[in-house]
């Protein structure tokens, strides 16, 4: 379980870091992680990664935190499983066509909650 962790931190980590240097090869990325599979199986995937975060929210001392992110992962995976697909696709291309200022501020404050999480994680597992 602490592997998993680690590795979804490092991603989270990486995916912020391009975003707030490099915007553009993220949306590329975005992209392609996107085209891999449908939109269904991606649904899927948010589905078990925030069962997995409310499953682990009890190690650390503040697991309200994790909660909302598992369920924003829950809300996540069910517009994908149940939404029409065009509604998703819309979405996903006003979060793709956003401006780079904005991307980096996003970015951002993802990194920014990558790294608490990840020291509170160290600190407390």
């Amino acid at each position: 379980m602490h592997l998993f962790l680690y590795i979804l931190f490092i991603i989270l980590g990486y995916y912020s870091i391009l975003g707030i240097f490099i915007p553009q090869e993220q949306r590329k990325v975005t992209w392609s992680i996107i085209k891999i599979l449908p939109l269904k199986v991606w649904g899927l995937v948010n589905l078990f990664l925030g069962l997995f975060l409310f499953r682990t929210a009890e190690i650390f001392p503040f697991p309200v935190i994790f909660y909302l992110l598992s369920l924003l992962l829950f809300l996540e995976a069910a517009l994908l499983l149940f939404a029409p697909k065009q509604k998703i696709k819309k979405i996903i291309h006003f979060w793709l066509l956003l401006p780079n200022s904005i991307l980096k501020i996003i970015s951002l404050i993802f990194l920014v909650l990558t790294i608490v999480l990840f020291l509170l994680f160290k600190t407390y597992s």
